[in-house]
């Protein structure tokens, strides 16, 4: 069994068409030139750290007014307040389910720049914000956009709506 796939279709005796051979990563579907090249990497592996139905919320450092938020439009079970912020009455942690995890390349295949990405994209969740009856759906990542960290014992009602969300895929960063 090999570690690439390959993408090609062979026309035989047609005047003015060649055949195309390429090779294809099975992980982030870049295509290549060359067997060895996709074999290459594929071989850099994939190992999300977060999975779906697993509740997290942005990694928070000291003073970091970029993960709360002041208010909430949806249910308050989905946040918990944040006292540490300076500068802010009210501060609130907001709680996401992941609903999938992808490949970078599957949020735009055409035109995303890195080239043989490996990097996982957590799509998430939250009821802590509605819009039309409907939780927002977004998208981050660890190594170009927020931190995400498991949420210790979330709220019950979280989970249980939680695991309704999963399967949703984004198409907006979060």
């Amino acid at each position: 069994m090999t570690d690439f796939s390959s993408d090609f279709t062979v026309y035989r005796n047609i005047p003015g068409v060649d055949t195309l051979v390429a090779y294809r990563c099975k992980t982030c579907e870049t295509k290549y030139d060359t067997a060895a090249e996709a074999a290459k990497c594929f071989a850099q592996g994939w190992e999300p750290q977060l999975e779906p139905g697993d509740i997290v919320m942005p990694k928070l450092e000291l003073d970091d007014r970029a993960a709360c938020y002041t208010w909430i439009s949806g249910y308050g079970h989905w946040a918990t307040e944040h006292t540490a912020v300076k500068g802010q009455k009210r501060a609130f942690m907001i709680h996401y389910v992941v609903t999938a995890v992808t490949t970078a390349k599957v949020l735009n295949p055409h035109s995303y720049p890195r080239r043989g990405s490996h990097e996982p994209i957590y799509h998430v969740a939250t009821r802590a914000f509605i819009h039309n009856h409907e939780p927002r759906v977004r998208w981050t990542s660890r190594e170009t956009h927020l931190e995400l960290v498991k949420v210790q014992a979330p709220h019950p009602l979280v989970v249980k709506e939680g695991a309704k969300l999963v399967g949703q895929h984004a198409t907006q960063i979060l």
